[in-house]
């Protein structure tokens, strides 16, 4: 199957929402971002409002790491990475993670619809596993929806420790899926698991 071609602006990050302290996005309290731009688009997405990329969330991975760090509290644990997909920027994705360990003790998870196998034989992406510490892979399969396992969205999805500075016995793997609701600026948002009342119909 081909996947559709992103407009390329420059190597930048482009970002398409941020929570800087959340629980429901990874083990413990994190930052969670959201990149914009997705080539493989799932079907039943729960954010295909960031497939696509605009030149105004363009950012520089460098400098965007920098003041992310400046904003987010002294007690944050880790990050995550979500979409969109992170992979489909992974120079930029790499400036910016190389960054954030340069300056932080932060751990870091992601989540791509790639496999860790299409990540490793891949030169341009293969780079970003050396900062990552976890790594949620495989595309969403709306027919395969998960509603237990805590942090994948379907059954065919896997979670890899890449390193160990996290381990699979962390308490928050343990914890029941659920989702919260946020109202801000921007209207509503939802962060963690939302379980649609007519998934079966």
């Amino acid at each position: 199957m081909s996947l559709p071609d992103l407009p390329k602006f420059a190597e930048s990050l482009y970002i398409g929402d941020e929570v800087l302290d959340t629980d429901l996005e990874g083990p413990g309290r994190r930052c969670a971002v959201w990149v914009a731009g997705c080539r493989i688009r799932c079907e039943g997405c729960c954010n295909p409002h960031f497939f696509e990329r605009d030149p105004k969330q363009a950012n520089d991975p460098e400098e965007y790491a920098l003041t992310l760090l400046e904003r987010i509290s002294s007690d944050i644990e880790g990050i995550s990475i979500l979409g969109g997909e992170p992979l489909d920027q992974p120079q930029a994705l790499e400036a910016f993670l190389k960054t954030l360990a340069r300056h932080s003790s932060l751990n870091v998870m992601v989540y791509s619809g790639y496999s860790l196998a299409h990540i490793q034989n891949c030169p341009e992406k293969q780079g970003v596993l050396e900062f990552v510490d976890i790594l949620v892979d495989g595309p969403y399969v709306h027919k395969l929806k998960e509603t237990t396992r805590r942090f994948v969205g379907s059954s065919n999805q896997r979670i890899h420790f890449l390193s160990t500075r996290i381990r699979a016995d962390h308490p928050d793997f343990q914890k029941p899926n659920y989702a919260e609701f946020r109202l801000g600026k921007e209207g509503l948002s939802v962060l963690g698991f939302p379980v649609c009342l007519d998934d079966e119909a």
